[in-house]
């Protein structure tokens, strides 16, 4: 009874790493402790390590390079960093499905060795072996390809069957570095690679492409005779293409991406009537905020109305005008009293009620100056 966690917590330790050596791109380095992931791309073979610490799965697995690359999941130390499933890891994660998708991204995006420079001495020496060696035959030079391997790159020049979307990448066949132009020579290649650089319409989207595979292993073991009968047959060299590692990541990749998708569609559709709920809100909240606006803008022409009557100048025209007519007023009665047209009484009465008024507006006039002043 005291020992029944342990041997649980070992057995899923050892389904973690029998499911990863089912990988055939992972093999051995410390049994139980490090395993090497090999993968190919442009830059060549390439691989990287899974380290188990003793507390694993409890303890997330540590996955780095040995020798220095770069890579915007590579951290300075090595170590490869920003997976979700590896950031995220629980003691029931599955290593394999983490170690697929760290391959997945650097065949889509391959991470680029770190060169080191050579040394003056050591130029002149014997090159380092190729990527294409002898394949393990002694009785051919190391810097020598197999036999029949440039027709089996090239076979009548047609790729190969399923590839053709893989041919135009940089560093497949018959890739061409750029040329660059020298001193006072212009681009020829100028506009075309701005109009490249324009924004696209989906930026989210990222085209991915795969290399064509540099070697197939199968090739490795057979004859020049048995290669030039393979390259003649165009069934088989669909199949071996069909069954290649790089194809199989692709095809892998496609699925997954699919799967993402139509789970981000369903999300969406599932939400589709809070979104129309949302949309019909809107739009009476719209047509709120339109009528509020047109109520605020007769107000305001209201206002400006209203202020545009009783402001100061306003005012101050308006006694202005009255003084002017009461004075007129004024001389209209003398000119009749004069000509005897009314009593004397009356133009007295008249005269002092109309010489009243218009020295009382002309005392508001004076008030009013002096509150503008």
């Amino acid at each position: 009874m005291f020992f029944s966690r342990q041997p649980q917590q070992l057995s899923l330790r050892d389904k973690q790493i029998q499911n990863l050596k089912q990988e055939a791109q992972v093999t051995t380095k410390v049994e139980g402790q490090s395993y090497i992931v090999h993968f190919t791309t442009k830059f060549g073979k390439q691989f990287f390590l899974v380290e188990l610490p003793p507390q694993f799965p409890t303890v997330r697995p540590v996955l780095r390079f040995e020798k220095k690359v770069t890579h915007s999941n590579v951290d300075n130390r090595g170590h490869i960093v920003n997976f979700p499933n590896l950031n995220n890891w629980r003691p029931q994660s599955d290593l394999r499905t983490v170690v697929r998708t760290v391959i997945n991204r650097f065949l889509a995006l391959p991470p680029e060795p770190v060169l080191v420079p050579v040394n003056p001495g050591q130029q002149g020496r014997q090159p380092a072996q190729p990527q294409f060696g002898n394949h393990g035959r002694p009785n051919q030079p190391l810097n020598k390809p197999p036999p029949s391997y440039n027709q089996f790159q090239q076979p009548q020049n047609r790729p190969l069957p399923s590839y053709n979307q893989f041919q135009q990448h940089p560093g497949g066949p018959g890739y061409q570095p750029q040329q660059y132009p020298g001193p006072g020579q212009q681009s020829p290649v100028a506009k075309p690679v701005a109009a490249e650089k324009e924004p696209t319409p989906e930026p989210v989207v990222e085209k991915i492409e795969f290399d064509v595979p540099n070697n197939f292993e199968i090739l490795e073991t057979l004859e020049p005779e048995d290669m030039d009968a393979l390259l003649q047959n165009e069934t088989t060299l669909k199949d071996l293409a069909l069954d290649c590692s790089v194809y199989q990541s692709a095809k892998t990749l496609q699925e997954d991406s699919r799967s993402a998708l139509r789970q981000e569609i369903e999300k969406n559709l599932a939400r589709e009537p809070e979104v129309n709920a949302q949309r019909s809100k809107l739009e009476n909240t719209r047509k709120e905020v339109e009528s509020l606006v047109n109520q605020y803008q007769d107000l305001k022409q209201r206002q400006d109305q209203v202020l545009q009557r009783y402001s100061k100048d306003s005012i101050a025209q308006q006694l202005e005008e009255s003084v002017n007519l009461l004075d007129e007023e004024c001389n209209s009665l003398k000119e009749q009293f004069e000509n005897d047209e009314i009593k004397l009484v009356k133009y007295v009465n008249l005269l002092v009620k109309k010489r009243q008024l218009y020295h009382l507006r002309q005392i508001k006039k004076t008030r009013l100056e002096n509150l503008v002043m």
